[in-house]
């Protein structure tokens, strides 16, 4: 373990560690030193810093230790560690860590693997219509925010004109399915109503970039822009994102509301099991064959 340096209250603290700054600016000096644990080991905290410390390092998904003294802020599933010869207390948050992870990353590279396999005359059949029936690329990429805050590309069968796809505008601005209407070709009506437009995203399930359940991924931008007005909203990104989640399948969906979708993410976060994907995942199938043979599933409003 490489010791970065201190933060603290008190005007650069004596010692041989590195005066980082601030406490107050713990979630800045996280950022800029990839920081990736914390161990509070004043006993002169206030409970209000004490929180503050918590929720940041909880938004982070930064392993948060405590040294013994502060019993106070054990508000969270708690274990002892020791690190050097120092006894702390390890702060759990979530279900999708150590063994639940790696059995999550396992179970989605094989379930991928072989959805790939089965797909994949499906994949052909679509590029060959892509190319038949409209110019342009039969992929397209968007940057999207993933687990720990981290950036990656998102892939998708093109379900518009070229001239008025999201790249070509460069997603500006939030859009509804009322702007959507006339930019979706006749192929990719399709395609989104059979959500085959997303096949494409087996691949980054297979790499691991996504998983196959967890918070549908945001653009940059708009994660900027909810981490500003909804709370919580950044701790959806603890875990992976998902193809599907228990808010998609909640009809939570396009152009309906972001905090209810947090407030759901978040309940799939915090009591998260491998039966709790399986459900999430026949939920899905079913959901997608009722839509296919005409039914109508009602989707929330957006607020």
């Amino acid at each position: 373990m490489k010791v970065i340096g201190i933060a603290s209250d008190e005007e650069k603290p004596g010692g041989a560690l590195k005066y980082l700054g601030k406490l107050s600016d713990l979630k800045e000096i996280i950022g800029e030193y990839k920081i990736d644990q914390v161990i509070a080991s004043e006993t002169k905290l206030s409970q209000s810093r004490i929180a503050e410390i918590v929720e940041i390092c909880s938004d982070k998904s930064i392993a948060l230790n405590f040294v013994p003294a502060i019993f106070s802020a054990m508000t969270l599933n708690v274990r002892n560690e020791t690190i050097g010869s120092m006894p702390v207390l390890r702060v759990e948050t979530i279900p999708l860590d150590g063994w639940g992870r790696i059995i999550k990353r396992i179970s989605d590279f094989i379930f991928a693997l072989i959805c790939l396999v089965i797909a994949s005359p499906v994949m052909l059949i679509i590029a060959v219509l892509e190319k038949l029936t409209s110019r342009g690329p039969v992929l397209y990429s968007h940057d999207r925010i993933g687990r720990d805050g981290v950036k990656f590309k998102v892939y998708k069968f093109r379900s518009m004109y070229i001239d008025k796809c999201d790249f070509a505008e460069g997603g500006s601005k939030w859009t509804t399915k009322a702007d959507e209407k006339d930019r979706i070709t006749p192929l990719g009506k399709i395609l989104r109503k059979t959500n085959l437009d997303e096949l494409p995203q087996l691949w980054n399930i297979l790499i691991g970039t996504m998983s196959f359940v967890g918070p549908r991924p945001e653009q940059p931008k708009f994660v900027e822009k909810f981490d500003k007005e909804i709370p919580e909203y950044y701790k959806r990104h603890r875990v992976k994102s998902g193809l599907t989640g228990w808010a998609q399948v909640n009809g939570l969906k396009g152009d309906t509301s972001i905090a209810e979708r947090v407030r759901y993410d978040m309940f799939y976060i915090e009591n998260w099991n491998i039966w709790f994907d399986i459900r999430i995942m026949i939920k899905t199938f079913g959901l997608i064959i009722y839509e296919i043979f005409g039914g109508k599933y009602e989707y929330r409003t957006r607020s």
